[in-house]
């Protein structure tokens, strides 16, 4: 049903209330005055208003079976060089409670969307309009949502945040007290019988053709001198586009049981593994005093190479040794200030050369045990250096030092008795 309302001077005779219409062939000059009758006067009722009263209300909107009719539709056509506007509501607001709404569309009596006079929108939920968008329990489809600088996307206890320009933070602004944060992806749900969780992959950026791709780096702040400036991020790991790692400090491997500060004399030690009596590596308590391989400082001074109790230094045949390699030389701390040549009941020997050219050149000296008891000093040599080599002895006491020693019997050497 569509209402042509024309100019018209009101029948006396309706009420105040009523709604006055005129028909399709009235004039200015002749009107004819009709009123809705009351079958309709639900539908669209406009009154005198008294103080606190709607300004426009319309109920009894019901559609029932097949129908699907708007319950308020506008057409038209812009046809201008103006800036039309399709619905205004400008409301002066002399005084109001911050929760004010512009408009509040419900079904069943509960709100679905929103705008607080502050614009701030919300979906689902009127009463919690404090942010810009608020959308518990939605989900947006779009291309894109553009925030301003200040803006983050928020969860109950967690936010995305811009930092700077082309920095993503995660956590609220910066703060007195911040708060940790974790990034993971998803995991297998637990219940679920063996099954292997997922890769957690971070990508540099790509290059094309002969251009390197981007470096992934992991920044620190480490500690500065006393104030209240932020400290400055310094590379602590780069893992460039060779494949290559870079670390910024030192490099510690700790084991994955240790419940205690790894220190050595109050330093960060650099690298080290933790290793049992057998030699074979572990995880151990660093107050055990069992350790394998340390290298860093301790207390200022430069440790170096460091090897445990119960660590030995083996060599191997293989060019490339691993696991399963044979280690035939192993160097051991059999005691305080003792360095040991031993494997097992395997005889042992070392060497000292005084010139190495390669296998068939050389002059050495060597020390040996055979598994029989029997101790040799032999001098040797071979191709350049296979002449000239003899023990020269300096040093003997002058007087007999007792049975199997040699010393100076008045310029010539004797057995001691």
């Amino acid at each position: 049903m569509a209402f042509d309302i024309k100019a018209a001077t009101p029948d006396t005779s309706l009420p105040v209330g009523g709604f006055l219409i005129g028909a399709d062939s009235q004039s200015a000059s002749d009107p004819s005055i009709y009123s809705i009758d009351a079958a309709h006067s639900a539908l669209f009722n406009y009154a005198l208003l008294s103080a606190n009263e709607s300004a426009f209300a319309a109920t009894g909107y019901s559609l029932t079976g097949s129908d699907a009719t708007s319950g308020f539709s506008l057409t038209g056509t812009w046809n201008t060089t103006g800036t039309p506007t399709a619905i205004k509501l400008d409301i002066t607001d002399t005084a109001s409670d911050a929760a004010s709404l512009l408009m509040d569309l419900q079904v069943g009596g509960a709100s679905q969307f929103s705008v607080r006079k502050n614009g701030n929108i919300g979906v689902g939920s009127a009463a919690s309009v404090s942010y810009g968008i608020y959308a518990p329990s939605r989900t947006f489809y779009s291309n894109g949502y553009a925030l301003t600088s200040i803006g983050y996307v928020y969860w109950s206890d967690l936010y995305l945040n811009r930092k700077a320009a082309a920095t993503l933070q995660l956590g609220a602004a910066d703060a007195a007290a911040p708060v940790a944060q974790s990034l993971g992806v998803q995991s297998v749900v637990a219940g679920t019988t063996n099954t292997a969780g997922a890769n957690f992959n971070i990508n540099g950026s790509m290059g094309t053709g002969s251009g390197v791709g981007g470096s992934i780096i992991f920044n620190v702040s480490t500690a500065g001198g006393s104030g209240t400036a932020q400290n400055a991020l310094a590379a602590a790991l780069t893992i460039d586009s060779t494949k290559k790692a870079a670390f910024g400090g030192s490099l510690e491997l700790a084991p994955t049981q240790n419940t205690d500060t790894v220190t050595f004399g109050g330093t960060s030690l650099g690298l080290y593994f933790m290793t049992d009596e057998d030699g074979s590596l572990l995880a151990r308590r660093w107050n055990s005093s069992i350790f394998g391989l340390c290298m860093g400082t301790r207390g200022g001074g430069l440790v170096g190479f460091v090897l445990g109790q119960y660590t030995p230094l083996g060599f191997s045949s293989a060019s490339q040794p691993d696991g399963d390699s044979t280690v035939d030389v192993w160097l051991y701390r059999d005691a305080a200030n003792t360095l040991a040549l031993r494997n097992g009941t395997n005889a042992q020997a070392s060497r000292v050369y005084g010139t190495y050219t390669d296998a068939s050149n050389y002059r050495r000296v060597e020390i040996a045990m055979t598994t029989g008891g029997v101790a040799s000093i032999t001098p040797s040599g071979a191709g350049t250096g296979s002449s000239g080599n003899v023990i020269h002895i300096s040093g003997l006491p002058t007087s007999n030092p007792g049975p199997g020693i040699l010393w100076n019997n008045a310029g010539t050497p004797a057995i001691g008795t």
